[in-house]
């Protein structure tokens, strides 16, 4: 493939490595989406699901802090050379037992788990990477091209799956994901990294791997504008949990398959069209407002889906909660990473992983129990909010979820109104960037940069 000779050398291998990882992505979309009708179709149960689920995020969440650590010591390029290739065995593993016969649930926990601690490396990795690679300007159209890959994963994994999956059987769709993995290793031996910036004190001993993790800690701890973005984010995403667990049952409540479908064509539209604005405009200039602007449209759209049982309105309100999603999370990137040190990249971007996904495990755990014991007897025929507010939203059994997706949406708007009046939140575009160290001499033994090879971009 040969790459747009207008590109920076930079930009030309982000480009590169950022088509092998969509094509990963493509192979995953399609093993989870035939993993999820293997479970359904052997347990029957919605329980398995949100098992699934903790198994992907929880072990990245815990692995997290150590990985970007390494990301900040180890040669980036081989970090997520080795972090594919351990997804791509945890994929292998689950073929092979298919094809054995002897496949079981948790087989499946334990692959997704080892995967989730491979994304946990991998993370780190590529986004101190990009930081070298692309200049800082461009950065929020480099997240933008990552949330586009991801959302043609998400439109193409299901539908793909829907056709492979009946005519091939998963054991097979599962061996098209290893491949796709190998696409993106290959990519990855292919091209060349910048070396790993300077440290602060290059003749200083390492210090042991958790006190360099904790330098991210520290990072994060002096800077009040960045751990109240942090503190934003991870609350959006206790909310937005709320959303991945429930709007399936919210549909099927008062509508059919079909409809659900509707609602997640629309959510797949939004990330697509949120991802190519970022793509193509690089993002807005003033960062910290367009974060600010997303609570707004989030708290809105939230009330919105819990509104009315009608499949155009929650349609709707999916696609405004997804559509801002590549912008408010390109602006964090782009607002924070040219800020951070160079040499402590790898392991702050870590800490801000962890912290914004630290939330989302409450969701998961909570959704269920909230919306079944708490809000569905509220708006059944008969409940006590019957007679006034199901007055305008309607009674049954999944009006419930409704009024818990409004009122996550009320919360969302109070914590904006709250981030809203924090100087420091709405000023954080003014704070300069950090320098830039020189990049250390690259060895005699390596190899020559090439045409179309990297070399240390300033971010």
């Amino acid at each position: 493939m040969k790459l747009p000779q207008f590109l920076s050398p930079g930009m030309r291998t982000y480009t590169a490595v950022w088509f092998g990882q969509m094509v990963s992505m493509i192979g995953t979309a399609l093993t989870d989406f035939g993993v999820g009708v293997w479970i359904y179709q052997k347990t029957g149960s919605a329980t398995p699901f949100a098992m699934v689920l903790l198994c992907m995020v929880v072990p990245g969440i815990l692995a997290t802090p150590v990985a970007g650590a390494l990301a900040d010591r180890w040669d980036r390029r081989r970090t997520m050379v080795l972090a594919d290739a351990g997804a791509a065995l945890s994929t292998l593993f689950m073929a092979v037992m298919l094809f054995a016969g002897r496949l079981e649930l948790w087989h499946i926990l334990a692959a997704v788990a080892f995967a989730s601690t491979c994304r946990a490396f991998q993370g780190p990795a590529w986004m101190a990477s990009t930081t070298q690679l692309v200049p800082a300007e461009q950065l929020g159209r480099a997240s933008g091209m990552m949330n586009f890959g991801r959302a043609v994963a998400g439109i193409l994994g299901p539908a793909l799956g829907g056709v492979l999956v009946p005519a091939i059987g998963l054991q097979q769709v599962m061996l098209i994901d290893f491949a796709t993995f190998i696409v993106a290793v290959g990519i990855l031996f292919a091209v060349r990294f910048p070396p790993l910036p300077a440290r602060a004190e290059p003749d200083a001993p390492k210090q042991p791997l958790l006190k360099e993790a904790a330098a991210g800690w520290q990072y994060v701890g002096s800077q009040p504008a960045l751990r109240a973005h942090l503190l934003f984010f991870a609350l959006v995403n206790l909310a937005l949990g709320y959303v991945w667990v429930l709007h399936a049952p919210l549909v099927l409540g008062f509508a059919g398959p079909g409809s659900l479908g509707l609602v997640g064509s629309a959510m797949g539209a939004g990330l697509l069209a949120g991802s190519l604005v970022m793509t193509i405009t690089g993002g807005p200039k003033r960062k910290a407002a367009a974060i600010l602007s997303y609570g707004v449209l989030l708290g809105l759209s939230l009330m919105l889906m819990g509104a009315r049982p009608w499949v155009p309105l929650v349609a709707a309100a999916m696609f405004g909660i997804t559509v801002g999603i590549p912008v408010v999370n390109g602006s964090l990137m782009a607002l924070w990473m040219p800020r951070i040190p160079a040499d402590l990249r790898g392991r702050t971007y870590a800490v801000i992983q962890m912290l914004v996904w630290s939330t989302e495990p409450i969701a998961y755990l909570s959704a269920g129990v909230l919306a079944d014991a708490l809000f569905k007897p509220l708006l059944v025929q008969g409940g006590p909010l019957a007679g006034t507010l199901g007055a305008l939203t309607g009674v049954g059994p999944t009006r419930g979820i409704g009024l818990l997706l409004g009122v996550a949406g009320i919360f969302v708007l109070a914590v904006t109104a709250a981030m809203a009046l924090l100087p420091h939140f709405r000023t954080a575009d003014s704070i300069p960037l950090a320098a830039e160290p020189d990049a250390p001499p690259v060895a005699a033994a390596e190899e020559p940069a090439s045409e179309g090879a990297p070399v240390p971009v300033p971010a």
